[in-house]
């Protein structure tokens, strides 16, 4: 199902950026962990959104290409700030545990839910129990290609200093 969080996770404090997500259990490298799930917006709507969305510390929008039916340069957003799942609360870090992967969109009888694009989150590295989840906001990407807007705090060794 969509959406679905098929593993023990735990939510709690990280101390200086708010809440992470926590293993409940060991999880091999190469496993799903959970769709990220949310409204889908144009390009336009997200970027309004966005502005707002900074102002409050709120950096859950993700995006993804329009599908097999538009423009293949097309992109759409996905925003899970109001209708999401565990998936937004995934926090930075230069050198996460977890990656984004484009999922085939399921098999149904309309023709429409196959265009939707689907991301899910898979376990990079094998993550132990107790371990936080993480995510780059901006895998590949070099301090001088970054905004500089929110500096960052995953304490890695491989740390850029800025999450955007």
């Amino acid at each position: 199902h969509t959406g679905a969080v098929p593993r023990p996770i735990l939510i709690r404090p990280t101390g200086s950026r708010g809440y992470g997500v926590f293993a409940g259990e060991d999880i091999p490298k190469g496993s799903f962990i959970v769709e990220y799930v949310g409204e889908l917006l144009s390009n336009d709507l997200a970027r309004k959104r966005e502005k707002n969305y900074t102002h409050f510390g709120l950096f859950y929008l993700h995006d993804v290409p329009a599908g097999a039916s538009a423009n293949p340069n097309d992109t759409l957003t996905i925003d899970p700030t109001l209708f999401g799942n565990v998936g937004r609360m995934f926090n930075h870090c230069c050198e996460p545990n977890m990656t984004t992967l484009e999922m085939p969109a399921a098999i149904e009888a309309s023709t429409v839910v196959s265009t939707i694009p689907r991301v899910g989150f898979f376990a990079r590295v094998d993550i132990a129990k107790g371990s936080e989840l993480s995510i780059d906001y901006c895998p590949g990407r070099k301090v001088s290609q970054m905004r500089k807007v929110e500096r960052c705090a995953c304490g890695s060794e491989k740390c850029r200093g800025w999450v955007w």
